[in-house]
């Protein structure tokens, strides 16, 4: 049986080899997810690191600014918030983090698909915050004046978010920062945080304003559904008893159709709960 077994080996190894070439064409971020697959852990090695696997040594402590924040901006459109936490445990990344954060923002305000994107990336980036810049930042020992700084930033990314999709953008990050701020709050009370929790309050006003409007529209629209009469077709000898709002819902069967139509109760409308609502948290 030795023999049959060889084979099988030889042909497993085979379709690893090919497998292996296969996965050679896929993106960086794809690749990763392959490479524990040819570790040779018996020989002592062990998986890259996230972040060190897609610059393969092109970022090093000694790389410029540009260079660093260059390969952020490009490589955190495309992450999941697992994946950008994982850049955020590099401490050769962390510290462009913030400006990487500008810059993808200046760049992704360009197209006017932008949202999606963009709202990836800031709930991303808060992610991370509370996860590696954060909690630093809360310890005893630490310079008040970097837990200000990290305040000033924040304030200054919600300025430049782009006004037309602002307020979804700052619904979908109203999460990350409520939490940011209430631990800044419990480390240090002397800290001036009113712009942001002025933009927190007034995205929470809205939202609740923007439900009652909805109720009020859902409410109204069931209550003229219910005072339509569904006899007054059958009270009626003649087809030009038909309401305006039967004609209107089927002006040419009304017009065409010589026997008698069923009435439409209620002109058709949209629920006012199927609308986009700018301020619904996404």
């Amino acid at each position: 049986m030795s023999g049959p077994v060889r084979t099988l080996r030889a042909l497993k190894e085979e379709s690893k080899r090919r497998f292996r070439e296969l996965t050679e064409g896929f993106a960086p971020i794809t690749k990763f997810y392959f490479h524990r697959v040819w570790v040779n852990y018996s020989a002592g090695e062990s998986p890259q690191e996230f972040g060190k696997f897609l610059h393969q040594g092109a970022i090093t402590e000694s790389s410029s600014q540009t260079q660093v924040r260059l390969f952020l901006s490009k490589t955190l459109v495309q992450c999941t918030a697992g994946e950008a936490e994982r850049l955020g445990r590099d401490p050769v990344l962390l510290p462009h983090l913030n400006d990487s954060m500008l810059i993808i923002l200046v760049l992704l305000v360009e197209n006017p698909n932008h949202y999606e994107c963009l709202k990836s990336c800031l709930t991303n980036y808060l992610h991370v915050v509370q996860k590696h810049i954060l909690p630093p930042l809360l310890a005893t020992d630490a310079n008040p004046a970097d837990r200000v700084a990290l305040v000033k930033f924040l304030t200054k990314l919600i300025v430049k978010l782009p006004g037309s999709t602002r307020d979804r953008l700052l619904a979908a990050m109203t999460f990350g920062l409520s939490a940011i701020m209430q631990r800044l709050r419990t480390a240090d009370a002397s800290l001036d945080l009113s712009e942001i929790e002025k933009v927190l309050n007034l995205d929470q006003l809205q939202s609740s304003s923007a439900a009652a409007v909805t109720s009020k529209l859902r409410h109204q629209h069931l209550n003229r559904s219910n005072s339509s009469s569904p006899t007054s077709a059958a009270s009626s000898s003649s087809s030009s008893s038909t309401s305006v709002d039967s004609v209107a819902a089927s002006p040419s069967s009304a017009a065409t159709d010589s026997q008698p139509q069923p009435q439409i109760n209620g002109t058709k409308e949209e629920d006012p709960a199927g609308e986009p609502c700018a301020m619904v948290t996404e």
